[in-house]
């Protein structure tokens, strides 16, 4: 009952870690590649960020480690979920998400376009529709690898849950974009 208890304190990367170390174990090092590669478009972290969550992981009981040999004079960790760490996990995934600010910097500029004369604010629209343009067509080729193996949308798969999040990607770019149609249409009608 000690990690159900140690959910509330476990941190947002706590949880990030813990998501990537159910699916398998890994070291340090490959945790950083996995969450470069797999949670990088919605979920940041230095590396030095998962060593540090990683040692408080393990002391709460939810992750474990074995030395392993490693290239190089150091041995390497290598990381596994833990009973207790996985209770954890489905512990927090069963209660209500947490409240959040959304802090967007595309509507915090959004909120002040205003000041801008409309040409100028048409020229700031574009580097917006050109970054989340940018980013759905990354968000569509990761979705296109997990296609690759046919089984990321089998719902009781571990990649589902990337599918799942790379689909909220590209929704939310796709909302960006017309959010953007109707903010160009409104700025036009003002510069014409």
């Amino acid at each position: 009952m000690a990690a159900v208890e140690s959910t509330k304190q476990v941190s947002a990367l706590g949880r990030a870690l813990l998501s990537v170390l159910c699916r398998r174990e890994a070291t340090g090092y490959e945790l950083s590649r996995a969450m470069s590669n797999s949670t990088d478009y919605f979920w940041t972290a230095r590396h030095s960020q998962i060593y540090a969550e990683l040692a408080r992981l393990e002391t709460a009981g939810l992750v474990r480690h074995t030395d392993i040999a490693a290239a190089g004079p150091r041995q390497s960790k290598r990381y596994a979920v833990t009973a207790a760490g996985r209770r954890s996990v489905l512990h927090w995934l069963r209660t209500e998400p947490e409240a959040h600010v959304d802090r967007d910097p595309v509507i915090l500029r959004a909120h002040a376009l205003w000041l801008l004369p409309p040409d100028e604010a048409l020229e700031v629209l574009a580097g917006i529709e050109d970054a989340s343009r940018e980013r759905l067509t990354l968000y569509r080729s990761f979705e296109r690898e997990l296609d690759d193996d046919g089984q990321a949308r089998t719902a009781s798969h571990p990649d589902f849950g990337s599918w799942a999040t790379v689909r909220a990607g590209i929704e939310f770019h796709q909302g960006r974009l017309r959010w953007c149609r109707d903010v160009r249409r409104r700025l036009q009608q003002e510069d014409g």
